[in-house]
């Protein structure tokens, strides 16, 4: 995307409003602090992102300590199979949705470029 101030190319754009009151878009965080604008909006793309992942981190976490919690519980399989499918499985979709909730608390979703 490019700034609609300063042409520049950005990879965000911010809404605010200047110091007369003029709302303004599209500007890049560069000449919003430039004008004094303050920014508007109440949640930025970032955190909305990070409470998603961290809805999906928390279903994977949960979804590992069902299958866990069935490969602890089953006993013998008639086939002559045994429960560790579930434990292995339900380790790791823990482990899995534990790292994406602990990353989305810290905030690190996704690397700046």
């Amino acid at each position: 995307m490019r700034c609609t101030r300063c042409d520049a190319i950005i990879y965000r754009q911010g809404v605010g409003r200047t110091p007369s009151g003029q709302l303004v878009f599209g500007w890049c965080p560069g000449c919003l602090a430039e004008c004094g604008c303050r920014v508007e909006g109440a949640r930025s793309a970032d955190a909305t992102r990070r409470v998603g992942v961290a809805w999906i981190g928390g279903l994977l976490a949960l979804w590992g300590a069902v299958m866990l919690l069935m490969g602890l519980l089953r006993r013998a399989d008639p086939l002559g199979g045994s429960g560790s499918f579930y434990r292995g499985g339900g380790v790791s979709l823990a482990a899995v949705g534990g790292l994406l909730v602990a990353a989305s608390a810290l905030g690190r979703t996704r690397r700046e470029v």
